[in-house]
């Protein structure tokens, strides 16, 4: 035996005064209760619902304002105007390239 399969089994051998871990025997009894009480938690069918019937509402209400021909009508010198006092235009006319 030379010496690296010597260190290989000295190695392999080392584990062995290490004892398995006990398992608590109740374990499995646990992880089945909790699985069953998490499986009884559902949604009640009035929160569905009224969550339902307000989405339906508000589809509603943005199809009527998205079709109705009473939108806001603005100039573009109104929106220039606007843009300017709160510099949301870029006047600058630097070229940084």
């Amino acid at each position: 035996m030379d010496l690296k399969d010597k260190w290989i089994s000295e190695v392999e051998n080392s584990i062995h005064p290490i004892n398995r871990p006990e398992i608590n025997p109740y374990l499995y009894g646990k992880i089945v209760n909790r699985l069953q009480a998490q499986s009884a938690l559902y949604i009640k069918p009035k929160f569905i619902w009224i969550s339902a019937i307000s989405f339906i509402l508000l589809l509603l209400l943005n199809i009527i304002i998205f079709t109705s021909g009473s939108g806001v009508k603005t100039n573009e010198s109104d929106v220039k105007h606007i843009s300017r006092a709160f510099h949301l235009m870029n006047e600058n006319t630097i070229n940084y390239n």
